[in-house]
């Protein structure tokens, strides 16, 4: 994207018509290009400490999603959404 917005800059495109045209604000593609280069995305996903997060009472066990997944991808629910595979196994008992 930055290449393309560079091109249409070059070719007379203003840089916020530009950048507004693909989606981004020229702001964004500035933070990028700090340095001189196209810079990587340098934020932290979690921005808790790490003993911060803490594993919620209600999460399924490893075995527990494997069961969830072994039902899910059966034949006769492999084309239905979680939403309609609830009802049906709740139809089922």
């Amino acid at each position: 994207m930055s290449t393309w917005i560079a091109e249409a800059c070059s070719a007379g495109a203003r840089l916020e018509h530009a950048c507004a045209t693909v989606g981004l604000s020229a702001r964004t593609l500035q933070r990028w290009r700090q340095g001189g280069a196209i810079q990587g995305d340098a934020r932290r996903r979690e921005h808790r400490a790490p003993e911060a997060v803490r594993t919620p009472a209600n999460r399924l066990s490893a075995p527990e999603q494997a069961e969830i997944l072994a039902v899910a991808n059966q034949a006769e629910f492999a084309h239905l959404s979680p939403h309609q595979i609830v009802p049906a196994l709740a139809d089922q008992g």
